[in-house]
């Protein structure tokens, strides 16, 4: 296996461009002071054992899902080099092997039969765990996780598997029903930070005026098992009471206040942390299709 290429000339030249992709790596265009920055598996791996992160994941190619099948299959195929390398860089540092997972992860787009390609390829790899990739974003189809989640069936039973950007309630029990056991999203704190919340009937937008007048506490909007968001807020502000009503959340999202978006946030982060809660107990009492039923009825 050839060196991986910290300069080249033909990437130099590209100069200007966010990001150039070849078989070596990635290299960035600083949007700031348009400085280059160039990337390989190798030097991500390293990077993330500095950090020392419990659980990371192997380089890849996330392409966007309009590409067509021609650069998706070449994109996969890049990808399953670079997962052979970041493992491969992985294993060489004994300490780092010894305290931290690396999961690899399967691309393919929107095509089905590359999805299980890459899914078998990486399953096969040695990995700690594996990586749901693709975009699931439902713009792009309605069924896009449901197609992606077809691709466990390619991966050993017994491997963790973690779902990349998967936060929209009802898809993280769809998730859980096909066996993905943990997930990371943007989304409780994006919607928060503009005031948003989730609730058991759904979203709820706290800028709109019916809530300028609305005196039923955020926490009462959380699900069964009990919310705090409201203590860690009253903690924060010194405000007497130890609950926030949606007119006075609303009032400080509608002023710009940053105290309306950590609220917000922490709301958001525990109804998400309380659903999936819920979820594990009901797996363990053998009624979880009941309790994602009962969920998805209400909330959508």
């Amino acid at each position: 296996m050839s060196t991986p290429a910290i300069y080249d000339e033909e990437v130099a030249s590209q100069h200007g461009h966010l990001a150039i992709i070849d078989d070596e790596g990635v290299t960035f265009t600083s949007h700031i002071d348009g400085s280059l920055h160039r990337f390989t598996p190798e030097r991500s791996v390293e990077i993330q054992h500095a950090l020392g992160a419990d659980i990371f994941f192997a380089f890849d190619e996330c392409t966007a899902p309009t590409e067509p099948y021609e650069y998706q299959k070449e994109a996969m195929e890049r990808t399953h080099k670079w997962a052979e390398r970041s493992l491969k860089a992985h294993r060489q540092n004994i300490d780092a092997f010894a305290k931290q997972m690396i999961f690899g992860i399967a691309q393919g787009g929107q095509f089905d039969d590359l999805r299980r390609e890459s899914a078998k390829a990486i399953g096969k790899m040695g990995f700690d765990g594996f990586g749901l990739g693709g975009s699931f974003s439902k713009k792009y189809g309605e069924d896009s996780l449901e197609s992606a989640l077809k691709m466990l069936a390619e991966i050993p039973p017994e491997m963790p598997v973690h779902g990349l950007g998967v936060g929209e309630p009802g898809d993280i029990l769809l998730a859980i029903s096909h066996g993905v056991d943990l997930f990371d999203c943007v989304a409780p704190t994006r919607i928060g930070r503009h005031g948003s919340v989730y609730t058991p009937r759904g979203i709820i937008h706290l800028k709109g005026e019916k809530y300028r007048s609305d005196f039923t506490t955020l926490a009462s909007e959380c699900l069964d098992i009990g919310c705090s968001t409201s203590d860690v807020g009253h903690r924060m502000s010194h405000m007497p009471g130890p609950e926030y009503t949606r007119a006075y959340v609303s009032h400080l999202v509608r002023s710009g206040e940053m105290l309306g978006s950590i609220i917000c946030s922490a709301h958001n982060l525990h109804f998400i942390l309380s659903l999936v809660a819920g979820a594990r107990q009901a797996i363990l009492e053998n009624r979880f299709e009941q309790y994602r039923e009962e969920f998805v009825r209400d909330y959508y």
